[in-house]
C-alpha cells in the first residue's frame, strides 16, 4: 500500500467519507474525527451532513443495544485514495479503534471512517473498494449522503443517491439525532 502523500500535481476530486460511532461519547468521537479529517494536509472539508441515529446491523446480540450515530462529510483532495485511507485509519487508531485483524467482526467502534466515493473513480483492491460496495444498501449511508448530494450518481450506479435513498427511507431504523447542536456548531 502507498503511504507517501503523492498529491503533487494530482487533480483534486470530491470524496464522500462516512463517520460512525456506537461507543459513548458517540458525538464527541465524531466531532473529533471530523476535525482531524479537516487537518489532513491536502484535504479540504467542503460539507457535513446532519447526524443520524441508527439501529445496529449485523452485530452480536450483546451489542444490539449500542445505537450508532452516523454522518457523511464531503472533502476535496488530491491525495491518492490509498494515502487518504491510511490517514483515515490513523485517525481511527488515535481514537482507540483496533485494526481489522485485531478486533472481531462488527465490534463496537469509537469511530468508523469509510471512503464512500471519490469522484468518478472505480477501485477494487483487497484493502479498498470505491465506491463503497454496500453504500447502496444501507440507509445509514444513503440518508446523510442524499442530504448533501441527492443528484450524484456514483460510478456503476444507474440512479442517483437521492432516488436510491427513497427506496430505503424509514426501513432500517435511521432517525435524525436530536442532540446534534455541538456537531452543527463546530
Amino acid at each position: 500500500m502507498v503511504m507517501a502523500d503523492e498529491s503533487a500535481g494530482r487533480e483534486a476530486v470530491e470524496v464522500g467519507i462516512s463517520l460512525g460511532s456506537n461507543v459513548d461519547p458517540r458525538l464527541e468521537h465524531m466531532i473529533w474525527a471530523r476535525a482531524r479529517i479537516a487537518l489532513i494536509e491536502g484535504v479540504s472539508l467542503e460539507a457535513s451532513s446532519q447526524v443520524f441515529e441508527t439501529l445496529p446491523q449485523h452485530v452480536a446480540p450483546e451489542h444490539e443495544h449500542l445505537l450508532f450515530l452516523n454522518a457523511v462529510v464531503i472533502v476535496r483532495t488530491s491525495l491518492r485514495m490509498e494515502c487518504l485511507l491510511w490517514k483515515l485509519q490513523e485517525i481511527e487508531r488515535q481514537r482507540g479503534r483496533l485494526p481489522a485483524w485485531e478486533r472481531g467482526f462488527n465490534e463496537p467502534r469509537t469511530i468508523d471512517l469509510d471512503i464512500l466515493y471519490a469522484g468518478s473513480l472505480r477501485m477494487n483492491e483487497t484493502y479498498l473498494t470505491i465506491p463503497h460496495p454496500r453504500m447502496g444498501d444501507r440507509e445509514f449511508l444513503l440518508r446523510p449522503l442524499a442530504e448533501l448530494r441527492p443528484d450524484f450518481t456514483p460510478p456503476g450506479w444507474f440512479e442517483s443517491v437521492g432516488k436510491r435513498y427513497q427506496r430505503f427511507a424509514g426501513k432500517q431504523g435511521v432517525e435524525l439525532y436530536e442532540h446534534q447542536k455541538e456537531w452543527l456548531g463546530s
